[in-house]
């Protein structure tokens, strides 16, 4: 079963730092929020953390290998500003450094083979970006194509909702997303299924 837990490896890198490609998301901002006020204006943008998790699963021949991935980060060196106007954003310069570990564990049908600390680093060079945005209720915000890039994919191109908390001169977003699809590996199905809790943290 090495082969598998080679290829699961690949799996689990990719999968815990992309979050664009599901074919099925969904979006819980049950947590987090209050509101106090309008986003509108101009932010700096202070960082954002994300809590992530990855179950990779393929049958092979017989068996059933998975690969249940964790990593947590939070970025350094941020750069850029986001300015909210009505039911619009546009983000000037944002960029980001990570660095962190993916800790992998491997299963054969439900029997724990092994496991594995993959250390990885990520710069998002400073980039623009612009969208549409529409406050729902009185604490969220629902980006129709996406906010900022999170880990190796932008999510651009996905909507996604938020909670949002305005304390003094700082703006707290927070969101919790899950993505599953399945993706032909070879002739082998494998199946997918993430989750992440993130927190984007904007300053003025």
């Amino acid at each position: 079963m090495k082969y598998s837990f080679v290829k699961l490896t690949l799996w689990m890198l990719i999968s815990v730092t992309n979050f664009s490609c599901s074919k099925e998301h969904s979006i819980d901002t049950s947590a987090g929020g209050t509101g106090s006020g309008s986003v509108s204006g101009t932010w700096n943008f202070a960082g954002l953390s994300a809590n992530t998790k990855s179950d990779v699963s393929e049958t092979d021949g017989t068996d059933v290998v998975r690969a249940i991935t964790t990593a947590d980060y939070s970025t350094t060196n941020n750069k850029g500003t986001i300015t909210f106007a009505t039911n619009t954003f546009t983000g000037t310069g944002i960029g980001y450094d990570l660095s962190t570990t993916a800790y992998g564990k491997f299963y054969t049908n439900g029997v724990l083979e092994d496991s594995l600390d993959m250390p990885f680093s990520f710069t998002l060079p400073p980039g623009n970006s612009s969208g549409s945005y529409k406050l729902v209720g009185t604490d969220s915000l629902y980006f129709t194509g996406g906010f900022i890039a999170i880990g190796l994919d932008s999510m651009e191109s996905k909507p996604i909702g938020y909670k949002y908390v305005i304390s003094g001169n700082k703006l707290t977003l927070t969101s919790k997303f899950t993505n599953s699809f399945q993706e032909d590996d070879n002739g082998i199905m494998a199946t997918v299924k993430q989750s992440a809790d993130i927190t984007v943290v904007l300053q003025k």
